[in-house]
């Protein structure tokens, strides 16, 4: 740009208007399509924001950014270390716990219990704040556990969750719900406790729903308060029957929108 950039004032200009003489407002150092690096001349920037343009003003002071775009496949050493602390173990304790309470039947009073316990483990694993979100009369209410990000605490963050509920054909007296879905409930705790120990930019939300055997109840209602609230959700990883034997080779799917919004690069990542 310059030797010494600092004195002056840059812009990315995309023009929306076929009669905008950028030349009149700057000099024009780099065009990429509809979109034009500009060195602003003294007192032209308000002129320039009246034009038929989108601005955004380069910034010369180092910020380390992060993005809800997918990234690139490498190797990060952070990243294996915490995939290398799972423990099949804890994992598997977990889901014989949740089978213990023998049934998590959403109306009835052991998935309510089962809540209690799951709220005990996101604190135990350090979630900053936990607290039960009730959404249907009679249900067992969603769990919800937040670990606030050093950049971004309150209402831009990612999701890490599974619903805890389960039924069956003897329910609602007896659902223990091994695999649908204790698994992925013990997905998101194990996910939480191999990452206590590590700060994030953007919040995590530890997530258990409950009324999802009965149509979505739990996470519609989350849904829908988070779009009420105006919550900036950059991605959901929801671990459902991630027990589910298959035959061999072993397998994960992995299923996402492909349109509004879509997510299908990070399905692909």
């Amino acid at each position: 740009i310059a030797e010494d950039p600092r004195p002056h004032e840059y812009y990315l200009v995309e023009v929306r208007g076929k009669d905008v003489a950028l030349d009149r407002f700057g000099e024009i150092l780099m065009v990429d399509g509809p979109v034009f690096l500009i060195r602003i001349k003294p007192g032209m920037l308000e002129p320039l924001t009246r034009e038929k343009v989108s601005l955004a003003r380069l910034n010369f002071t180092p910020i380390v950014r992060s993005t809800p775009r997918s990234p690139s496949f490498y190797y990060n050493p952070m990243i294996q270390s915490i995939v290398d602390a799972v423990d099949p173990d804890t994992i598997l304790s977990i889901v014989q716990r949740l089978q213990d309470f023998v049934t998590r039947y959403s109306t009835h009073d052991s998935c309510e219990a089962a809540a209690v316990y799951i709220a005990d483990k996101f604190t135990q694993y350090g979630c900053d704040t936990v607290y039960f979100q009730y959404h249907t009369t009679n249900h067992a209410p969603n769990v919800i556990g937040i670990k606030r990000g050093t950049l971004y605490p309150d209402s831009i963050y990612t999701v890490v969750c599974g619903h805890f509920d389960a039924t069956s054909y003897m329910a609602p007296s007896i659902a223990p719900g091994a695999d649908d879905n204790a698994s992925g409930t013990a997905g998101a705790i194990e996910a939480l406790r191999v990452m206590a120990g590590h700060q994030f930019e953007y919040s995590i939300r530890y997530i258990a729903f409950s009324g999802e055997e009965q149509g979505l109840y739990g996470s519609y209602y989350y849904a829908s308060q988070a779009r009420a609230a105006g919550d900036s959700i950059l991605g959901v990883l929801n671990a459902d029957m991630i027990a589910y034997v298959n035959s061999q080779p072993e397998s994960v799917d992995v299923v996402a929108k492909i349109s509004s919004p879509p997510c299908g690069p990070f399905a692909d990542f």
